[in-house]
């Protein structure tokens, strides 16, 4: 490798992962890599491929002057242990998000709040066997919106680089992740879907907590029978009775 260890994030869609690249691309020192690479979804062994891309990550990180990349992928939440395997100094963050919300989000995109319900819940039980692995830090999104500076300074303090100001206004560098237009497009489904997360990315951070409020007693009665108790033991309700 001819940079530093890399740093990867991860986690259920719709949890924040896309912000987080966001903010780390932001630093001086790091470079995001401006694609969801799935690389280690092809694994179980790194391949030439595999291999291939993370020399094209090292040259794409020189030649923009930094010295670290940061790959955002959220099923690699699958394929943490190998990622670890295979890079034993990098870093890897597990954004989380209340499972209410996530499948709100994915309802949303997909049309289907059982199939966000247990993507919540199989998605994060796959990353909660490396919660404790001492080079896995997982983040919440809830965190993010209430107090920025402060996890975004406990995240850099995680990955070893400097805590730099200019990563609180990432959004007034124009950044072309999933698309080549700023501008929000008129439907945000369908073949206008990339050029709205593209918009997503460059807007200020704002609050996304909360949409399951507006959910029917009846949807939230599919949440609670799925993942109730889930979301009691990650301390995002403390009974049932929301």
């Amino acid at each position: 490798m001819g940079t530093a260890p890399p740093i990867f994030v991860a986690g259920c869609g719709h949890s924040g992962t896309s912000l987080l690249v966001r903010v780390l691309g932001a630093h001086s020192r790091l470079c995001a890599i401006p694609f969801e690479s799935q690389f280690a979804l092809k694994w179980p062994e790194p391949c030439e491929a595999s291999r291939g891309f993370f020399a094209r990550c090292d040259q794409l990180t020189r030649g923009v002057g930094k010295a670290r990349w940061v790959e955002k992928t959220p099923r690699h939440i699958y394929r943490v242990g190998e990622i670890l395997r295979y890079f034993p100094e990098g870093k890897v963050v597990l954004m989380l998000r209340d499972g209410r919300d996530v499948a709100c989000s994915i309802r949303d995109r997909y049309g289907s709040l059982e199939a966000g319900v247990a993507r919540w819940m199989e998605d994060n039980r796959a990353g909660q066997a490396f919660w404790n692995h001492p080079n896995v830090r997982v983040v919440r999104y809830e965190a993010l919106v209430e107090d920025f500076e402060r996890t975004l300074r406990d995240v850099f303090d995680f990955i070893g680089e400097p805590f730099e100001e200019a990563v609180m206004r990432y959004h007034e560098s124009p950044l072309f992740y999933f698309s080549p237009h700023l501008e929000k497009p008129g439907k945000i489904f369908g073949e206008h879907h990339e050029q709205y997360r593209n918009w997503q990315m460059n807007q200020p951070l704002f609050d996304g907590r909360g949409k399951w409020r507006s959910l029917s007693e009846a949807e939230k009665q599919v949440i609670k029978d799925r993942a109730g108790e889930i979301l009691v033991e990650h301390g995002y309700a403390s009974d049932l009775n929301w």
